[in-house]
């Protein structure tokens, strides 16, 4: 969602409130009735659409990243100690296999990382015997394999956001038009009607109608999730924000998470981790174009 978007959606938002405000006066009329429950519904889709585009990408090339540090730490590791025994065997062919440092390794390019970290787990596999006493155990490349196959299965993932972020923002363009045609061609014209009974319900929907451009940053809860004894990130947490805006999301691999865009107001955050017995609650107060940020710590 851009700056402008955001602008438009806050302009629906504070005309959606004052019609709530008002709901009285409207509901002996059918037709506007009819067109404000449609615009309501476009309103929730827009920001459950524009959280699906900004989650997308983010959350997914952070994992990307992380899951590709653990394996050039692993393998690297591991490759150290075979490159040892290698030495030790007089065996040129295998230290050439496995002599890569960690940074050899993260420079290679993404789609050559897996096979190239598969050879050096081919090449400890294939000599399990002898790397026993230098602490290489089935154990530790089952749990190498582990780790190779969770990047291979997160190479693609940037990919294909990038593609299905592109259709959350088609989608996007699409319901702020429908919005738009609604409040122009069946709102505007039908408040008219209110105009002798509720003048000051018609002043006010008529000042709420001003698109009044917001800062360039997005209005959003950003934060993260870690464990209340020793603060490190907890994954796959569910978040839920409940006020102007009710949405949910899970915690990326470091804990993170972001709810943009969302309307300014006060929020309750619920957080409800793995593990834990219980919901853990905090509040946010959340103000238009600014970022919010939240450290929420759970106790295990």
């Amino acid at each position: 969602m851009n700056s402008h978007q955001e602008s438009k959606l806050n302009m629906y938002r504070t005309v959606q409130m004052i019609c709530d405000d008002n709901s009285s006066t409207f509901t002996t009329n059918p037709a506007f009735v009819t067109a404000y429950k449609n615009y309501v519904t476009n309103i929730t889709n827009i920001i459950n659409t524009a959280t699906a585009e900004s989650q997308a990408i983010s959350g997914i090339t952070i994992d990307k990243s992380v899951a590709r540090k653990k394996l050039c730490q692993t393998a690297s590791e591991i490759a150290g100690v075979v490159f040892a025994f290698a030495t030790s065997a007089k065996n040129n062919s295998l230290r050439e296999v496995v002599n890569y440092s960690y940074s050899d390794l993260f420079k290679i390019k993404d789609d050559l990382l897996a096979p190239t970290v598969k050879n050096i787990f081919d090449a400890a596999n294939n000599n399990l015997t002898n790397l026993e006493s230098y602490g290489i155990t089935t154990a530790t490349l089952d749990s190498f394999k582990a780790t190779i196959d969770d990047y291979s299965g997160a190479v693609p993932k940037p990919r294909s956001a990038v593609s299905l972020k592109s259709t959350y923002s088609k989608n996007l363009r699409m319901l702020f038009k429908q919005t738009d045609d609604i409040l122009k061609s069946e709102l505007d014209k039908l408040v008219i009607s209110f105009k002798a009974n509720a003048p000051d319900f018609v002043s006010t929907y008529k000042n709420a109608r001003i698109i009044i451009d917001t800062a360039k940053s997005t209005t959003q809860i950003k934060g993260a999730v870690v464990d209340a004894t020793d603060k490190s990130p907890l994954k796959n947490a569910t978040v839920e924000i409940i006020g102007s805006s009710s949405l949910k999301t899970q915690t990326s691999i470091e804990g993170n998470f972001t709810f943009k865009p969302v309307t300014p107001g006060s929020y309750k955050i619920n957080v409800t981790a793995e593990g834990s017995a219980e919901t853990t609650t905090t509040s946010v107060e959340v103000k238009l174009g600014k970022t919010a940020k939240v450290e929420i710590s759970v106790k295990s």
